[in-house]
């Protein structure tokens, strides 16, 4: 019994050790060592419901860069290092909130901090009078659809003067303006003078009412650029209407209009009346996408549409058709056409838009021809699956023309086109386990893999998922990829890719040679590690 006692006094301590974390701040630019850095590191079980314990720790760098903290208690937390003038950048993932595990006893000696010189951004808010505008909230928006880590902090409120000034990380930026309604106590004014008690609407620099037909702003490391007026005006209810042609009348047409706004997107749906029209009123200035459907009857679909609306409402036509017909081969490079005896391949394409046209599909005959039917003009993602063992889609031709990767336009129609793709078999195979660099286990957690071979075109990604911590490509195309592991729970559940370009940027590239067999064992990107190493 006193054995056993012992043993869990010992077991404890071990777990008791404290950590301690040390290292230098870096200028990013000069990559000289910044001295007077508060280096934060706060438990992420501060605020909410992780079994975390409420500690905070800090320490300032000194003139060489070095700073150092000790006595940490093992476990996760945030870090937040500050400098007046300076901005974390950090040189692993700016799109998440950075963190770092500690374990019992570790002593981490290493850590290296790089701060960026902050840009600042100045400027006034003026009305359509030429007249300031005080109380007007501006901020930025990222150019992309993925809002760096540390963006949100570049906001700011106009004074008395119209005058703002927005410091923070360097980038490309939409700046915005917008201001509060008035609040009033009584009934509405009635006004006989033609003036309007609408709000003022959200105006992006200079003063366009849409984002889309905003100048985005690009600032490096250190820069600053004043008199980026905004001007504002009241805001104006538009709307977008049009017609659908090509139905039949037996059924009634559906009309479906959608907006995306950075990461949400809303719709609505209208029923256009029986000579097709149709109008979406109280519309705010953004870009809309519209597309129109038969409910029931025979199967007709519209293309998607992109309208911009700002200034001025927009008119539109959308025809209803049952798509296009194409026709293709499938041909295996140093083998006979099509698959073999015990394969069955098809030829899928994918819309862009996910919310567009159906996916449509057509199986490879045994002398590799294919047929597609109901082809709605628009962008598509080729496929051809199922690609068992290490088969992979060599090229791909479409009217003898070489298509890029596997995106195919078809946004003027398919005009009785053919597709030709070519398939090798002898791809290449990218294998490895998945670590954690806090020591959690990974089993169970549905753990995903990117393989991108270009970070800016979700066409090129291919994803694995790795219940077991393990995870296998195979069929690889030779090239140049990038890859890395996240877990989807801290990029709000995988809705989409973007949120992982920014780490794809920064994950390791690695090469695949025809034939290659490459085992590559990863860490987790995003909030709980370093890329792919």
């Amino acid at each position: 019994m006193k054995t056993c006692v012992l043993s869990l006094i010992a077991c404890a301590s071990v777990f008791a050790q404290p950590a301690s974390l040390e290292g230098v701040t870096v200028d990013a630019v000069t990559q000289m060592p910044l001295a007077r850095v508060h280096v934060s590191l706060v438990s992420m079980g501060v605020g909410t419901n992780l079994p975390e314990p409420d500690d905070a720790y800090g320490a300032i760098s000194d003139d060489s860069g070095h700073y150092s903290i000790g006595n940490i208690r093992p476990g996760h937390y945030t870090l937040n290092p500050k400098r007046p003038g300076f901005v974390y950048v950090s040189d692993k993932d700016i799109a998440t909130t950075p963190s770092i595990s500690l374990k019992p006893g570790e002593k981490n000696q290493s850590y290296r901090i790089v701060m960026t010189p902050e840009v600042t951004i100045a400027g006034r808010v003026i009305d359509e009078f030429g007249d300031p505008v005080q109380g007007a909230n501006v901020r930025v928006i990222a150019a992309g659809d993925v809002q760096p880590y540390g963006l949100w902090i570049m906001h700011d409120e106009t004074n008395d003067r119209g005058e703002y000034r927005l410091s923070g990380m360097p980038g490309k930026f939409y700046i915005e303006a917008s201001i509060p309604p008035l609040q009033t106590s009584g009934p509405p004014e009635i006004r006989t003078d033609g003036s309007s008690a609408a709000a003022y609407a959200a105006t992006f620099y200079p003063g366009a009412l849409a984002k889309e037909r905003g100048t985005v702003i690009e600032l490096a490391a250190g820069q600053e650029l004043a008199g980026i007026d905004i001007h504002v005006a009241h805001r104006k209810s538009l709307k977008i209407s049009g017609s659908v042609t090509g139905g039949s009348g037996a059924a009634p047409t559906k009309v479906t209009i959608r907006v995306r706004h950075e990461q949400s997107e809303a719709e609505d749906e209208v029923t256009a009346k029986a000579d097709g029209s149709f109008v979406f009123a109280n519309l705010a200035p953004a870009e809309y996408r519209l597309e129109a459907h038969l409910s029931g009857g025979p199967a007709l679909q519209s293309p998607v549409v992109k309208v911009v609306v700002e200034n001025d409402d927009a008119t539109i036509t959308l025809p209803l058709s049952a798509g296009e017909q194409m026709t293709g081969t499938v041909l295996v490079d140093g083998a006979p056409p099509g698959p073999t005896a015990r394969e069955k391949w098809t030829v899928r394409l994918t819309p862009d838009d996910p919310s567009g046209p159906a996916t449509k599909s057509g199986d490879v005959a045994a002398d590799g021809s294919f047929t597609i039917a109901g082809i709605i003009p628009g962008l598509f993602q080729l496929t051809l699956d199922p690609l068992t063992g290490n088969a992979y889609i060599q090229s791909a031709k479409y009217d003898n023309a070489e298509i890029a990767g596997t995106d195919l336009d078809l946004t003027k129609g398919v005009r009785g086109s053919s597709l030709n793709i070519v398939v090798r078999r002898n791809g290449g195979e990218v294998f490895g386990s998945i670590g954690d660099p806090g020591g959690r286990n990974l089993l169970g957690r549905p753990l995903i893999v990117v393989l991108a071979a270009d970070v800016t075109s979700f066409s090129t990604w291919r994803s694995a998922t790795g219940f077991d911590g393990t995870y296998a490509f195979h069929g690889i195309r030779p090239g140049k990829y990038r890859l890395f592991a996240v877990d989807p729970a801290q990029f709000g559940g995988m809705q989409s890719y973007e949120p992982l370009k920014a780490v794809a940027a920064r994950a390791a590239e690695i090469e695949v040679k025809e034939g290659d067999r490459i085992t590559k064992n990863l860490r987790l990107s995003g909030k709980d590690a370093a890329n792919a190493k």
